[in-house]
């Protein structure tokens, strides 16, 4: 067991570390009390590193003033090199106010890394804030871990430290510097506390694993990133309401499952598979071999799946646009829930996706059936049949579909190929 030698009160302003080490080695089973401070260095930890906690605040009367509650200090602090965690580590406990007016101290960060690389699989978490004990204010938790530039992988706990009493906050779990990181969440990660990305820096959230992971709290807990991604091989749930910013990207190599919500302001791009509630206000794009079930194509909103990619059942709100290029195949109904949805095929022969709720408004453009004005469209039953200059298209409305008092027009999409309407008569 290691032990630095802490002060004995505020008056004094440094804190000795139990560790110092540069371009070393270091191996930890037992304890570490007073923090680590790494540069460039390797460290394996299984047992537990602490921060000094912070001395209280208190007043002297011989002086005639008040002493401030200090700061708990780092459990560690990582400047490049690697780091594995199966232990536990912590910040320091905020130093307590006093009566006379002096606030409580915030607690310790658990882990601070620049520029570093750290798998965690134990417990790391910041440092209690320090109670009020009659000042103003307690202090507000410390961060679990700060992470500025470089990769934090999580398998196991990440909390920022409780507040220290009234007028405090909780610690962040997760805190992104100026530099760009990389957080990597495998399945069973817990983070106790908010992740609060840089949108400036260009952070990246990766779900990762071969297991059943499980995520809530994305846009809300999990903020500020510009890229989400699954990667290849993953399988993970999104429960409870999750969003992406505007100008941020979702990348889906994996097999995600909205059992919540998700609204996507920005951009997805989707190479696994998506099902479930996934609300698309920004841009969804299906490559080859992806697939997305249960969309809602919002207002503004654009679903793109080129050839290869395949769309199940999606709903069009009004304003939203799916669409299908030549190669793409729809296999389940695309519902038309408000008017002026469009849907754009550049397909030819039938449409495998059948269409609901299609009314006057709605558009249907046949990219890849080029106009004449001697076309023609006939429904016979729920089967549209457009035919232009001899060559046909068929698209498949849904059972309980009605077109009483309607009739078909057909014109010029703009783009070579056939727009089809329906008005009342």
């Amino acid at each position: 067991d290691i032990e630095g030698n802490p002060p004995k009160d505020s008056s004094v302003r440094c804190y000795p570390l139990g560790v110092s080490l540069t371009n070393g080695r270091l191996t930890n089973s037992g304890s570490i009390i007073g923090g680590a401070d790494l540069s460039s260095s390797t460290f394996k930890n299984s047992g537990n590193v602490s921060g000094f906690n912070g001395s209280n605040a208190y007043y002297s009367w011989y002086y005639g003033r008040g002493y401030y509650a200090r700061s708990g200090t780092l459990g560690v602090d990582l400047n490049g090199g690697r780091m594995t965690n199966s232990g536990t580590i912590a910040g320091g406990v905020g130093g307590a106010g006093w009566f006379t007016g002096l606030d409580g101290a915030a607690g310790g960060t658990g882990v601070s890394m620049t520029g570093a690389s750290m798998a965690n699989a134990g417990l790391i978490i910041g440092g209690t804030g320090g109670a009020p004990s009659g000042g103003p204010a307690g202090g507000n938790g410390g961060t679990g871990v700060y992470l500025n530039g470089g990769t934090l992988i999580n398998a196991g706990t990440i909390a920022g430290g409780a507040a220290g009493g009234y007028g405090a906050v909780a610690g962040d779990a997760v805190q992104f510097g100026a530099q760009a990181a990389t957080l990597i969440v495998d399945p069973g990660a817990l983070f106790t506390g908010n992740v609060v990305a840089n949108p400036g820096a260009a952070d990246t959230l990766i779900l990762a694993g071969t297991g059943g992971g499980a995520l809530s709290g994305l846009g809300s807990q999990f903020t500020g990133f510009a890229t989400v991604k699954e990667t290849r091989g993953a399988t993970w749930d999104l429960s409870g309401t999750n969003s992406t910013a505007a100008g941020s990207t979702l990348n889906v190599w994996g097999s995600l499952n909205v059992s919540g919500s998700l609204a996507v302001s920005g951009t997805v791009n989707v190479f696994g598979t998506v099902t479930g509630n996934l609300q698309i206000d920004g841009f969804g794009f299906i490559g080859p071999g992806g697939f997305a079930d249960g969309a809602t194509i919002g207002a503004g909103g654009q679903l793109f799946a080129a050839a290869g990619g395949s769309v199940g059942d999606a709903t069009v709100d009004s304003g939203g646009m799916a669409i299908l290029q030549p190669g793409a195949t729809g296999v389940g109904t695309l519902d038309f829930a408000g008017p002026r949805g469009a849907l754009v095929w550049g397909g030819s022969g039938a449409l495998g996706e059948q269409l609901a709720g299609f009314a006057p408004g709605d558009v249907l453009d046949l990219r890849g059936l080029a106009y004449a004005a001697a076309g023609s469209a006939n429904l016979n039953g729920l089967a549209l049949t457009v035919t232009e200059a001899g060559v046909s298209d068929q698209v498949q409305f849904a059972p309980g579909s009605g077109f009483s008092g309607t009739t078909w027009q057909l014109g010029d999409d703009g783009h070579g190929g056939t727009a089809v309407l329906l008005h009342h008569v």
